[in-house]
């Protein structure tokens, strides 16, 4: 990986805010003039359009439609090439946004890391998977990206008494799919190591994220959690203790939120995405 972010960019402050005619710059048009220079380019065409989608929110998180008298444009395209128009596609492309193109496996990918963080073994698999995330996640000179790092940091005995922390993080790749990493310590040394476990989610990881980003509530989540392990309408009403007409009316409101017709195909949303 090269060194990120590259030499010689110039603060966004010394991006002209006023255009010739002396017209006030949007914060579009002043992006689009800073990402003119080449060394600002690699970063931006990244970063850009994640800010730029949420355009309609000013500094205190107030709904607008004007910046600097002009009319705000919030649509964009990710990285990984998905279009968005406004917030809620954003939210929508970064937890569920999957392709329909068939990838090859990457496999599972182990870094071991000293106490002090630096790299002392890393797998192929592992290198495949470091070289799908985006050069943005990586801070200048750094063996590992941010999340990564994020993650390895947070690992921690627990303390007596208490089980000890292995947190996880997911990310998305380059490919547009996405990336599950689990931390946790390793044990047999006298130096105090790290393992980082990098794998592609499970069905249930990527169901939860489609679902969340559908806006299914934490009650038609638990419904639909018990029709992907095959309980039946009566199950369901034992297990939550709610009606049935409860159970009918969250699973009309999760079809219509996701756009299928029956069990089924709901299964086959959440288990096959992009399938």
């Amino acid at each position: 990986m090269t060194d990120f972010p590259p030499a010689n960019v110039p603060p966004l402050e010394d991006t002209k805010g006023v255009a010739e005619t002396g017209k006030l710059l949007s914060t579009r048009e002043r992006m689009e003039e800073h990402r003119k220079n080449p060394a600002c380019t690699s970063c931006h065409r990244v970063i850009d359009p994640l800010g730029l989608a949420l355009e309609n929110f000013d500094v205190v998180g107030a709904w607008r439609i004007k910046d600097n008298g002009a009319a705000v444009d919030a649509n964009g395209v990710l990285y990984d090439g998905t279009r968005m128009a406004g917030p809620a596609d954003l939210r929508r492309a970064l937890l569920a946004g999957h392709s329909g193109d068939p990838r090859p496996a990457l496999g599972h990918g182990v870094v071991i890391l000293d106490a002090v963080g630096s790299v002392t073994s890393v797998n192929d698999a592992a290198e495949r998977w470091l070289a799908q995330i985006p050069e943005c996640d990586w801070p200048s000179s750094s063996q590992l990206p941010v999340p990564l790092l994020a993650a390895a940091a947070a690992v921690g005995t627990g303390g007596a008494g208490h089980e000890p922390r292995t947190p996880s993080v997911r990310l998305r790749t380059v490919r547009g799919d996405w990336l599950s990493v689990h931390a946790s310590l390793l044990h047999g040394s006298d130096d105090r190591s790290t393992v980082l476990v990098l794998e592609e989610p499970g069905p249930g990881d990527v169901a939860s994220l489609i679902l969340d980003s559908h806006g299914v509530t934490s009650s038609q989540a638990r419904v639909v959690a018990l029709v992907l392990r095959g309980y039946s309408t009566k199950q369901i009403v034992a297990q939550l203790a709610i009606s049935q007409y409860t159970v009918q009316e969250h699973l009309r409101a999760v079809f219509d939120k996701l756009g299928v017709r029956s069990r089924q195909e709901l299964a086959a949303v959440l288990l096959r995405p992009g399938h």
